[in-house]
């Protein structure tokens, strides 16, 4: 295990250089109206708990499940103000890296899993949301940790593909969104699995996918129906209503310049 840390010190080059991009900005921008709220329903979510007191409808408005992410940006804060819970985010941040160098090495090598670990970590909106307390970093650290143990159930062992559910299944509470995601980490899990049988692969794709059907259900159904009412509100049914609205052709722009850095070297 030292020997592994020691042969990856370029990763922990990336580390640092993501953690200097980072951390002037936790005390460099102001608070915004999204972390106050998160925050505060943290705090609210602790002293419902312990105490008791009652809570405002969070589940029926927030977009992620408000007894994850804020009742840990809470606990942060409590401890060291605002820049402790932004902190909080950039920890995640630096472990959702070091799951894409993880999950990149074993599928393409060690040398692609640092190129992709390093185009990720200076990525303008990974340092953004590394900087700022609210709930994305804790989706995009479960999303990259299900993609790196969705690679390694390849080892033949079922405890990596109930890992990956398991994550996955975190990562849709932490942040509704993220269900859009879960079909690309099942389908790199599936693929990674093909030279091993086509058979094998699709058993264990199979499997992972109804893990994390039954997962997802078994939250729903324990949250009951104001969670519901959440994830059809604030996700699958959600309308958002716009001043002005941008053609599509700025819409493509746009994302072209925010992910081309990152897409097009590969």
């Amino acid at each position: 295990m030292r020997e592994r840390a020691v042969q990856a010190w370029i990763l922990w080059c990336v580390l640092a250089g993501q953690t200097v991009l980072t951390l002037p900005w936790l005390w460099r921008t102001a608070p915004f109206t999204d972390e106050a709220l998160y925050l505060s329903a943290g705090h609210q979510e602790w002293s419902h708990w312990l105490h008791g007191t009652a809570l405002p409808d969070y589940t029926s408005w927030f977009s992620g499940a408000p007894i994850l992410y804020p009742p840990l940006g809470a606990a942060a804060d409590s401890l060291g103000g605002l820049a402790a819970a932004r902190a909080l985010s950039l920890a995640l941040m630096l472990g959702a890296t070091c799951c894409v160098y993880l999950a990149a090495a074993r599928v393409f090598g060690r040398e692609a899993g640092l190129f992709a670990s390093a185009l990720f970590a200076v990525s303008g909106l990974v340092v953004h949301n590394g900087a700022f307390a609210t709930y994305n970093p804790l989706a995009l650290f479960l999303l990259a940790a299900a993609a790196w143990a969705g690679v390694r159930a390849t080892d033949g062992s079922y405890g990596w593909v109930a890992g990956c559910a398991a994550a996955l299944a975190m990562a849709n509470a932490a942040k509704y969104a993220t269900l859009a995601w879960d079909p690309v980490v099942i389908g790199a899990a599936l693929l990674h699995a093909w030279p091993r049988g086509a058979a094998e692969a699709l058993r264990r794709g199979l499997s992972l996918a109804m893990t994390l059907v039954f997962a997802d259900l078994g939250l729903l159904a324990c949250g009951g129906l104001q969670y519901f009412r959440g994830v059809m509100d604030t996700t699958v049914a959600r309308t958002i209503h716009f001043g002005a609205t941008s053609p599509p052709s700025a819409i493509v722009w746009r994302a072209t310049v925010i992910t081309g850095l990152i897409v097009l070297p590969p």
